[in-house]
C-alpha cells in the first residue's frame, strides 16, 4: 500500500500535464495453477484503490494488457551481457492479449527497481511492436547503482 500511495502521489505531482492512457506493471510471471498477482501487479492493484478520485487508468482488471507467459532468468546481480540475455528472454516471453487496449495509447510501465533498463526496454518494445502503443515511458521507484 505504501508503494501504491507513492505511485499515485508521483502521478498527481508529475503526470497531470501529460497523463498516460494506461499504467501497466512490468509483468511478473504467474503460474496459472496459482491465482496470485505478482508484486508489481499487487502495487498497481493497490494504486487503483488509493486513486480514490479515479484519475488514473491502472491496468488492474483482468486480463492484463501485457502478460509474461513463462519464467525467465533473473538479471539481478548478473553481468551486462547476462542482463541483455535475460531481457531478450523476457521479450520472447511477452504477449499482448488484446492490442485494442494499447493501440495508439500513451502507456506508462511501472516497476520497483531499474538497473540497466534492459527489462523495461523489452516491455516497451512489446507494447510498441505488438500492442501498437503510440508512446511508452517507464516509472520506477528506485534506480539501482550500476557497477
Amino acid at each position: 500500500m505504501i508503494f501504491a500511495r507513492l505511485l499515485v502521489g508521483w502521478l498527481e505531482e508529475n503526470a497531470a500535464y501529460d497523463p498516460p492512457d494506461l499504467i501497466v506493471a512490468n509483468p511478473t510471471y504467474s503460474d496459472p495453477a496459482y491465482a496470485r498477482l505478482g508484486h508489481i501487479e499487487t502495487i498497481i492493484a493497490a494504486a487503483s484503490i488509493e486513486d480514490y478520485e479515479g484519475r488514473w487508468r491502472f491496468d488492474a482488471g483482468g486480463p492484463p494488457a501485457i502478460i509474461k507467459t513463462r519464467l525467465t532468468g533473473k538479471s539481478a546481480g548478473q553481468t551486462a551481457a547476462a542482463k541483455r540475455a535475460a531481457a531478450d528472454a523476457l521479450r520472447a516471453a511477452l504477449v499482448i492479449p488484446d492490442p485494442a487496449r494499447t493501440q495508439g495509447r500513451h502507456i506508462v510501465v511501472f516497476d520497483d527497481v531499474c538497473t540497466t533498463g534492459s527489462q523495461l526496454n523489452a516491455v516497451a518494445d512489446c507494447l510498441l511492436a505488438e500492442g501498437r502503443a503510440a508512446r511508452v515511458r517507464a516509472l520506477v521507484l528506485a534506480r539501482a547503482p550500476w557497477r
